[in-house]
């Protein structure tokens, strides 16, 4: 659940960073960013060699990771999905056929998506309800080769729920398909199947425009999802308890990002992370964070930041390594990822991978679907370089 999009002033200066994974891990946490881990592993220790991979751009589903390198080209490894529903696994990064020019990168929960300069985006992965902008069927349940979704206005940036997705365009519509049990499309939808005996679930494969009283110049999909208004406002969507839409005031100084996977909604804001409340519209900085923060990602059991200096801090549950620490034990301060200095950071649902300064790629965290790339099924609670043959 991950992405990357140019940034662009917005006209109240907010700027659209394109994460879509979720930052909230829970207000019991503390913070105390001086405990240190192992180094990063350099050896994969893969039988056969290999070679580092290298990408400007990662994006992180439930088992999956996926980075775009700057030649343009798209390396998915970890879980994958056939059109008859089957599921499999790639222990190393795969190319995908994409076969456009892609600006950004983005993952829900199990399906990827890129897009180009134009209107049009390329998705694959699950489509159990209709994400790829395919109608659900027994023989279309999923597709590990790109489907092309040609959208009437050009695209600003692209954002992925964990069964929808959502297209913020140049004139700040936006337009999301997929899911809508729970709103996340932002109307009320009647129940579709996927196939006859399927248990019925709102849904669109076609574009829903969602109803906003001003332009977006910022969207993250989640539960809830936001839009980031022209006047500065907040428009959230969606979520566990269905709600159609809230409305309240943002903040009106700029931010770094929004985001809005997880209890509560969070943001970067002068490095600092700050809450907001969408029942009450209460909008507060969380002074358990670290400060000069460049990158937050994670979920409701643990977090990771990246600072402005490039040092990777995580912190929370550790079941699976995912804390990078060499340990499988769980912290309530934030830990240091030891050797590694990165330009991003993105959290799936139990690993998180990095991008360091010579553009090489890391993960760690939990492995049995191959989602570390190092070409075995493993966890690993160490950073491991990840490798292309």
């Amino acid at each position: 659940m991950s992405c990357s999009t140019p940034a662009e002033s917005a006209p109240d200066a907010a700027v659209d960073s394109g994460l879509d994974v979720a930052v909230d891990t829970g207000a019991d946490l503390g913070v105390d960013a001086t405990d240190t881990a192992p180094e990063a592993s350099a050896d994969a220790d893969v039988d056969g060699g290999g070679s580092p991979l290298k990408a400007t751009t990662l994006a992180l589903g439930y088992d999956t990771s996926c980075a775009l390198s700057a030649a343009g080209e798209v390396r998915c490894w970890g879980l994958w999905q056939n059109d008859d529903g089957t599921v499999g696994s790639n222990v190393t990064p795969t190319a995908i056929a994409i076969s456009l020019t892609p600006v950004g990168l983005v993952a829900g929960s199990f399906h990827d998506c890129v897009w180009g300069t134009g209107n049009t985006m390329q998705c694959w992965g699950s489509n159990a309800r209709g994400q790829l902008g395919v109608q659900p069927s027994l023989s279309a349940r999923g597709s590990m080769t790109p489907r092309t979704i040609d959208l009437s206005k050009a695209l600003k940036s692209v954002s992925l729920g964990p069964v929808f997705t959502c297209a913020l365009h140049g004139d700040g519509s936006v337009y999301c398909f997929g899911e809508s049990d729970l709103h996340q499309l932002g109307v009320d939808l009647p129940n579709c199947q996927q196939f006859a005996g399927a248990k019925k679930f709102a849904c669109s494969p076609k574009p829903v425009l969602v109803d906003l009283p001003k332009a977006a110049v910022a969207l993250s999909a989640g539960m809830p999802s936001v839009a980031w208004l022209s006047d500065g406002d907040l428009r959230a969507w969606g979520g566990s308890a269905g709600d159609l839409f809230s409305y309240l005031s943002g903040p009106t100084e700029p931010v770094t990002s929004i985001d809005a996977l997880g209890p509560g909604t969070c943001f970067l804001r002068k490095g600092e992370r700050w809450c907001w409340n969408p029942k009450t519209g209460s909008v507060a900085k969380d002074a358990t964070y670290p400060t000069s923060l460049a990158e937050m990602v994670g979920d409701a059991t643990f977090a990771c930041v990246r600072t402005l200096s490039g040092d990777v801090l995580c912190r929370g549950d550790n079941t699976d390594g995912q804390l990078g620490d060499g340990t499988f034990t769980a912290r309530t301060t934030f830990v240091k990822v030891a050797g590694l200095t990165a330009k991003t950071i993105r959290a799936g649902d139990r690993h998180v991978c990095a991008i360091d300064m010579s553009d090489e790629v890391w993960c760690w965290g939990h492995g049995a679907d191959g989602e570390l790339g190092t070409g075995k099924k493993d966890t690993q609670p160490s950073a491991q370089r990840v490798l292309t043959f």
